[in-house]
């Protein structure tokens, strides 16, 4: 992200211990942070539905919806943000900031519209619920979102705050689940395709059961 590299290197070229640990944390932090804290955000919502008795597909359908948006996000935006990256980098390093701002509004628009093209068409005939469908589409576009606007939110260096955003959102999600799930605002919706693909197994293991 951009500012970053100019962080470690200030960090780097200190030749100390203590700077050369602090440069791998920041690296890891910045890198890793928001897969770590997706991880246990999942894994937090799962233990909530186990703990509810919510029914096995209602799980399943919510990891799948979020792991899916999750990963396919960073894909589709790793070529925009390398550019983007580059492209504010540059502006910083020769203090031309005219330009910056246009380029926030310009990528997001551009992400937000190719990615609804991509969400709509990916989504477009699954047996979903509707509702189901159309949260995970707005999941995958905030989170195009995020990773748009997180090259810029690195430039103020303020990586502790970008980090504790991350955590206030993973946070609020479990506390949120917990909420809903423990009074029952959140109905279980079940996915018909993996209902069908678990009597599909069923069926085939028994007719090859029936053959020996």
């Amino acid at each position: 992200m951009a500012g970053v590299g100019f962080e470690l290197k200030k960090l780097f070229s200190a030749r100390t211990v203590a700077g050369h640990l602090k440069a791998y944390s920041y690296t890891a932090a910045i890198t890793a942070g928001p897969f770590a804290l997706l991880a246990c955000m999942v894994f937090s919502v799962q233990a909530l539905y186990i703990l509810n008795g919510t029914v096995d597909e209602s799980a399943d359908l919510f990891t799948a919806a979020i792991v899916y948006a999750f990963i396919f996000s960073q894909i589709f935006t790793a070529g925009f943000t390398m550019v983007l990256t580059r492209f504010v980098t540059d502006c910083i390093f020769v203090h031309d900031y005219r330009h910056v701002t246009a380029s926030l509004w310009g990528m997001s628009a551009l992400v937000v519209v190719l990615g609804s093209v991509c969400a709509l068409l990916f989504l477009w005939g699954k047996p979903l619920p509707f509702l189901t469908s159309l949260l995970a589409y707005l999941c995958f576009i905030q989170l195009l979102l995020v990773w748009t606007g997180s090259v810029y939110l690195s430039v103020v260096k303020t990586y502790k705050k970008l980090l504790g955003g991350y955590l206030a959102g993973t946070l609020l999600t479990a506390g949120l689940a917990a909420i809903f799930l423990h009074f029952g605002w959140l109905l279980p919706e079940r996915n018909t395709s993996i209902t069908f693909l678990k009597k599909a197994i069923s069926v085939r293991l028994m007719r090859r059961g029936a053959n020996y």
